[in-house]
């Protein structure tokens, strides 16, 4: 009875989930734009604990904030992946932690070729799971005293499209790169 039971939970769940019902929690780019200034702070932070600092900082410090246009949430999702690759070498994941979240992804993208089922919330699902990866690497790190409520702030932006979530992660994505510079 038990088994029928939880078939019948995930039958229901993947029906429900079909391509034509993406899911959308009724999160907006706002509140991707949010995590992403998080996660950008988390970085500020994380780059405080190397040997080269003050080379690194003034390094971070040149970078700009780049305006991009036309970016939809699968963009931003897809720029999201190449953070996450980055951010999971420079933790030193032995193994492919991408794989691990595949359930997790057909549950949430209903089909992988279907572009069209990423939503804002698709994207703040994913951002929101980085930004505690990356909290949870700063915490494992030595002498590290910080409070990680500040990681966690809620700001309230308005106005924020896709695009402007992109640039800051493309932002992210250039500072890890840095940091890996630095780290080799």
């Amino acid at each position: 009875m038990r088994r029928l039971k939880a078939l019948l939970v995930v039958f229901g769940l993947f029906f429900h989930m079909s391509p034509a019902n993406a899911l959308d929690l009724g999160l907006t780019p706002n509140h991707v734009f949010n995590i992403w200034t998080n996660i950008n702070a988390t970085l500020e932070l994380y780059v405080k604990s190397l040997p080269r600092y003050p080379e690194i900082n003034t390094q971070f410090k040149n970078l700009k904030l780049f305006k991009f246009a036309g970016k939809k949430p699968s963009d931003v999702l897809a720029q999201l992946h190449k953070v996450r690759q980055k951010i999971h070498k420079i933790a030193g994941y032995k193994e492919n932690l991408d794989a691990k979240l595949t359930l997790v992804r057909e549950v949430i993208f209903q089909s992988r070729d279907d572009i069209s089922a990423v939503t804002p919330s698709v994207v703040y699902i994913h951002s929101a799971h980085l930004l505690v990866e990356i909290v949870t690497m700063i915490s494992k790190r030595p002498n590290q005293g910080q409070l990680i409520s500040p990681f966690f702030q809620d700001q309230n932006f308005t106005g924020k499209v896709p695009s402007d979530v992109f640039g800051l992660v493309e932002l992210a994505d250039r500072r890890l790169e840095i940091i890996l510079k630095n780290l080799r």
